[in-house]
């Protein structure tokens, strides 16, 4: 389970704090003026493929969103995810107790990681167009 923060800069920076780590997971360079706010919403649980929750074959996720404003008039709106190598270990933990070795050349999650998008945790979605001053 992840445990983040997210900060908001006036440097235009948006970083994410792995709390449990206490470091920062990444650094989001997108806005071209100062951040000025940032706010995370639950928008409720979905089933995903691969688990063993709810019906056979799928297991629940929560889903949330970021959503990031700066001085250059900005919206910009996020998907947020629990970061690859966490979902990994997860599921290393999963195989462990069905009885599956995950160390196994046959295992699919035995794949190098190490990347940098393995701690990722903010996805761009798009941008919110504000509507023209009338």
């Amino acid at each position: 389970l992840f445990d983040g923060l997210v900060t908001s800069c006036l440097d235009g920076m948006v970083k994410v704090w792995d709390l449990n780590a206490q470091c920062c997971t990444q650094t989001i360079a997108s806005h071209r003026g100062e951040v000025l706010c940032a706010a995370a919403t639950r928008l409720g649980m979905s089933f995903v493929a691969g688990g063993g929750g709810g019906e056979e074959g799928q297991k629940e996720e929560e889903r949330w969103r970021l959503v990031t404003g700066s001085a250059d008039g900005q919206v910009r709106v996020w998907n947020v995810a629990e970061p690859r190598r966490l979902a990994q270990d997860s599921e290393s933990m999963e195989l462990v107790t069905t009885g599956e070795n995950p160390n196994s050349p046959n295992n699919d999650t035995n794949t190098p990681s190490s990347t940098a998008d393995d701690d990722e945790v903010c996805h761009y979605m798009g941008s919110l167009i504000p509507p023209p001053n009338v």
